[in-house]
């Protein structure tokens, strides 16, 4: 794995804080509606158990309202994740601001990728089988 201090081109800086206020307004707006809007898992309809990304939702809407601790209860990758996006997208911002550098992750390698996606699966695997045994 190669971490880089990098000036990045204009374009790549557009290109980051769109999609960072994209999903900002995005999180924004769910935040906002009232859950009866929001639309119904199907997965968890069909089978009537949770699916991996059961509680997203109400986790956001939970973490919005201030309930920290019930949010990463509710959804304990989601909130880890949306906290680590976080994080990124105020530091995207203000390097953009201030004009100060990207940090670039490159993964060098088939191994270092294989590993980051065993990583993600083990994750994605231990935050369901939470959500199983807890809902």
């Amino acid at each position: 794995m190669k971490i880089s201090v990098v000036q990045p081109l204009p374009h790549q800086r557009t290109i980051e804080l769109s999609v960072g206020l994209l999903l900002a307004v995005s999180a924004l707006l769910m935040s906002v509606l009232p859950m009866r809007w929001l639309p119904h898992c199907g997965f968890a309809t069909w089978t009537h158990l949770p699916c991996p990304s059961c509680g997203t939702s109400r986790s956001l809407h939970l973490a919005m309202e201030g309930d920290w601790f019930n949010a990463f209860m509710m959804q304990p990758l989601f909130f880890t994740f949306s906290g680590i996006f976080s994080v990124w997208l105020l530091y995207a911002l203000l390097a953009a601001f201030f004009k100060w550098p990207s940090i670039r992750i490159q993964l060098e390698g088939k191994i270092e990728v294989l590993g980051v996606l065993l990583l993600a699966i083990v994750l994605v695997s231990v935050n369901w089988a939470y959500l199983l045994f807890t809902q």
